[in-house]
């Protein structure tokens, strides 16, 4: 019986690995399509600048010939399209940060889902032999709080890059929710690090 519950435990840990795998693949596929957009958006910028040097240049040699030039009013309505186009651009680069960082929190519960795999193995093991040594029970506890607050710091970068990217787009509300997100993510990993140092009366 034993060794048949071993074999189970054992068929879901492989399932579990190959589930992971495939996650890790899907997010490792999803940030190079991530990066081919930027750079495709960075090409779209550098175009929208360069046309618009392009018309001020040939606007002035018109002037200078005493050719008609486009009135303000049409120069108005071509900077609109070009800027609802970067307003676009901007949205849809907005969307996948919100993509990633849901990608960064799978990969944040996957890792904690294997943690807790781990966890449970461990305990199961520690039941089957009895008495865990002190000094084991310490390393264990390390060892998770050290994986806990690199998620939560992971998260606290996440968060932040989320705030940049709306304060450079002047959207203050998110930008404000997202620094709240972060210094909570900070402080989480403080408080996890204080977990970790020994009692005054223990040093």
């Amino acid at each position: 019986m034993p060794d048949e519950r071993g074999a189970a435990a054992d068929k879901r840990e492989a399932a579990a690995d190959d589930r992971e795998a495939a996650a890790d693949e899907r997010e490792a596929a999803a940030d190079k399509r991530e990066a081919a957009a930027d750079q495709r958006e960075a090409a779209a910028d550098a175009w929208q600048d360069k046309l618009a040097a392009q018309e001020q240049h040939l606007d002035a040699r018109r002037r200078a010939a005493g050719d008609p030039t486009p009135s303000i009013r049409q120069r108005s309505y071509e900077h609109i399209g070009r800027s609802r186009q970067l307003l676009a651009a901007s949205q849809e680069r907005l969307d996948r940060s919100e993509a990633a960082l849901h990608r960064s929190d799978a990969a944040d519960q996957r890792e904690q889902d294997a943690v807790n795999r781990e966890t449970d193995a461990a305990i199961k093991e520690m039941v089957a032999r009895g008495p865990v040594p002190l000094k084991a029970l310490r390393a264990r506890a390390d060892l998770l709080r050290e994986r806990a607050v690199a998620a939560a710091e992971a998260l606290a970068r996440a968060e932040d890059a989320l705030a940049e990217h709306h304060g450079e787009h002047h959207r203050t509300r998110q930008e404000a929710a997202h620094r709240h997100r972060t210094a909570q993510a900070h402080a989480a990993a403080e408080t996890l690090r204080a977990t970790g140092e020994p009692p005054k009366d223990a040093r």
